[in-house]
Order: C-alpha cells, then sequence, then structure tokens
C-alpha cells in the first residue's frame, strides 16, 4: 500500500512539487487581476497534478497554491472538500521550496499581502465511486472564497476496490497555449506523466470540455522523451494508446490548429487532456489555457471550373492586342489558415491555333470569402512556348463559385499587359 509520503517522494523525484506555481500559479495571479468581472476576490487558488486514481483506503495527495492578491492579509485561510465523496480528508502547508511538510493537520494560516501558500491535501476513500470533479473551498476568514475553475483548482478522483493505473500528468509551458495568425494557427505542448498506480492499457486524447466549444482541433502522439519525435502513432492522430506500467514515465505531444478567435478567457478557454484506462475510465488529467488571434477563414480549397475572358493590350505584335474567351481550371488542393496556393489553366482556340497558359497560384482567403494573391506561368502555342508573365488575382468566393480578376504583364517572350475576368465553380 502507497501512503501519502510515499506519493509525495514520487512527485518530488519527477520535480513536480509545488514550483508549479511559478507557471501555473502565476496565471491565476493574472485571473485575479486581469479579469476583475470574474468572482476571484482577493484569492487565487491552482492544484497540481488535476486528477487522481486511488484504491479503497489508500492515500492519495495532490498540492495546491493558494495566492493572496490583496489588498491586506489573509486570515484563517483552509482547504476543504464541497463535493461530497466517501474519502476522508486533510490538508496541510508545505515549504514550497523543499516540499517538506510544514504546520500541522488541518489548521489554518494567514498569507501575507501578495504572498502565495502552498498545502498538501489527501483522500482516503472508504468506498469505490466513479471519477468526479472533487471542488475544494479555498477560503480565509476575511476574503471571499476562490471560484471554482475546473481543471485549475479542483480534483478529479476515483475509487476502486483493486489497485487500477494512477497517471499523473502534467502540460510544459506558462499555462496557457497561444495558436497566433501568424503562425497559421498551429502550436503545440508536451506533456510529461508518471504511472504511481498498476499497470494498465492507457489511451491519450484532448478536447475543449463539454461546456465549450472552440475552433480548434487537437492531435496527439506519444514522443521520444529524448528526442521528443512522435513515436506512437508516428503521426499525430486523435488519440494515442500505449501501456504504462508502474512508475513508467512516458512522453506526450499535443498540436493543435485553430480556424478561428478564441479570446483570452483562461476560466473557460482550455484544453483538457485525458488518459483513460481500457474501460473508458479518466486514470490521469491535465488542462492548459487556449487562446489565438486567428480569423475565421473560408475554405477555398477544391477544383473549379468555368469560363471568362481575357483582354491583351501593348503587345509586341499590335495584332494580338484583342479580347479572348477563354475556359478555365483551377485546383486549390491545399490551405493552411487563410493561405492557399494550386494552379490555373487556361485555355481557348483562335483561327485554329491552341492556346493555352499555365500557371502558379498562391495567395490568402478572409472569413469573408475576399481572396487575393499572385499569379505566374507560361503561354504555349500549339504546345511550343511563347511568353512568361507575373501578375496578381483578386476576387470573391461566395459559395461554391470563385470570382477573380487578373492583371498581368509579360516577363519573357512579349510585353502584353493581361487583364482578366473569370467566374469557375467547384
Amino acid at each position: 500500500m502507497k501512503n501519502s509520503n510515499q506519493i509525495s517522494i514520487k512527485l518530488q523525484q519527477c520535480e513536480w512539487a509545488v514550483r508549479f506555481d511559478l507557471s501555473l500559479a502565476a496565471l491565476l495571479v493574472a485571473l485575479a487581476i486581469i479579469l476583475p468581472g470574474k468572482s476571484f476576490a482577493a484569492l487565487a487558488a491552482s492544484v497540481l497534478p488535476s486528477s487522481r486514481s486511488a484504491e479503497v483506503g489508500t492515500t492519495v495527495t495532490a498540492f495546491a497554491t493558494i495566492i493572496n492578491a490583496g489588498p491586506g492579509t489573509a486570515t484563517g485561510c483552509s482547504i476543504s472538500p464541497v463535493t461530497p465523496v466517501s474519502a476522508d480528508f486533510l490538508y496541510q502547508t508545505t515549504d514550497p521550496a523543499t516540499n517538506a511538510l510544514s504546520g500541522t493537520p488541518d489548521t489554518p494560516v494567514d498569507i501575507a499581502d501578495g504572498a502565495a501558500q502552498s498545502f498538501v491535501f489527501a483522500f482516503t476513500p472508504t468506498a469505490p465511486f466513479a471519477p468526479i470533479d472533487v471542488q475544494l473551498s479555498f477560503g480565509c476568514t476575511n476574503t471571499v472564497s476562490v471560484a471554482t475553475i475546473s481543471g485549475v483548482n479542483t480534483l478529479l478522483l476515483s475509487a476502486s476496490a483493486s489497485p487500477v493505473p494512477d497517471i499523473i500528468a502534467l502540460a510544459t509551458g506558462t499555462g496557457t497555449i497561444d495558436m497566433p495568425a501568424s503562425a497559421g494557427g498551429v502550436a503545440a505542448f508536451a506533456v510529461a506523466t508518471v504511472n504511481v498506480g498498476t499497470t494498465g492499457t492507457i489511451t491519450a486524447s484532448a478536447d475543449t470540455g463539454s461546456a465549450v466549444s472552440l475552433p480548434v482541433s487537437i492531435s496527439v502522439c506519444q514522443t521520444n522523451p529524448v528526442s521528443g519525435v512522435c513515436i506512437n502513432p508516428s503521426v499525430p492522430a486523435g488519440t494515442a494508446t500505449t501501456t504504462i506500467a508502474d512508475g513508467e514515465t512516458p512522453t506526450f505531444a499535443f498540436f493543435l490548429t485553430a480556424s478561428g478567435p478564441i479570446p483570452f478567457d483562461p476560466a473557460n478557454n482550455r484544453a483538457f487532456v485525458r488518459f483513460t484506462d481500457s474501460g473508458a475510465i479518466v486514470r490521469g488529467s491535465t488542462s492548459t489555457a487556449l487562446m489565438s488571434d486567428v480569423s475565421s477563414f473560408a475554405d477555398v480549397t477544391g477544383t473549379y471550373s468555368g469560363s471568362g475572358t481575357a483582354t491583351l493590350s501593348g503587345c509586341l505584335n499590335p495584332s494580338d492586342n484583342i479580347t479572348l474567351g477563354f475556359n478555365a481550371s483551377i485546383s486549390i488542393p491545399s490551405q493552411s489558415g487563410d493561405s492557399f496556393s494550386g494552379t490555373a489553366t487556361l485555355t481557348t482556340t483562335i483561327q485554329g491555333v491552341n492556346l493555352t497558359e499555365n500557371n502558379n497560384i498562391s495567395g490568402t482567403v478572409d472569413s469573408q470569402g475576399a481572396v487575393n494573391g499572385t499569379i505566374s506561368g507560361d503561354l504555349l502555342v500549339d504546345g511550343f512556348f511563347d511568353s512568361s508573365s507575373q501578375g496578381t488575382f483578386a476576387g470573391t468566393l461566395s459559395g461554391n463559385s470563385l470570382s477573380i480578376q487578373v492583371l498581368t504583364q509579360d516577363t519573357v517572350g512579349d510585353t502584353c499587359t493581361t487583364t482578366g475576368s473569370f467566374t469557375v465553380s467547384r
């Protein structure tokens, strides 16, 4: 049977202890100061790890930090469970530098203005129960209690009649994952784990929770802990399943792509990482806040066909200064954020002569379907090279119809300026 001291030692060996307040607790100070609309009052609190899976009669522990953002000293500060569970509970202060126990169990303490106090708290289940997100009261006699934020200052706790996997997980970073528009809305973070329970088959996944739907997709893989390269699966997918033995410390990488804006609201906009066993029971979890300034972009990918006209002027041969009708075919196979690339082929026949212009295109599309970009290509006359041109295009995607205007200038072989207008559909 593993007691609270043994669990605490394992956590110290993983260097997770209460030092986590350098990142997560710092975020919570920001919550207290930056988000005055939330009911944080003078206090903020955080918990690590965010889940434990216990055997009945075995004590499991977690760490907490209470921050007093002021003004004044917070007096008589304590921790107690709000959610009823079949378990005995105690808390005790710790030294944040060493994680050593200090004070006496179940004894309130004062926290100075601008200071933080670290704690260890423990549950000893007396009967089995399914995973439940246990809300905790972090309160002082002269302050308003800390607002509950699931995954930040709660503990997902379960109790089983026999030993089970117990995955302790910690996400890297500052506590907030920013998916900037400049990076196409793409970001990643790593999660380190240790199994302090029995061996089990564990599936890693992530979501944004049941209360909030965010414009983000998340994939995962187990990584080589030295190189960080994906090993299971080799290409990130929706889940990653592996067997984790007692004491093993596998690492995982989570990849995110935002398809729309995500405001900075760390109390609500979060990614929840879950480690479930073969019975779909959560045996470990962690979370991180999400934000993004990515705009919501229209999807311009696809194969289009249609027609249009092009007017040539300034050509070396004045007889080439004419307006022609063209068949148009555009292929845009991929899009990353607002950026896309593809090809455009224009064909026509005049007086028995076949004209084909093969172009490469690249551009951007916004949330309203406005497209802009550059175009370059070669004109072939009956299959033989005639001239090269470069230019720009602009237009609008409306549903499946794309209307664009093109302006190009010959750079090799001729001096024509071409203006064109085309409508194509996918």
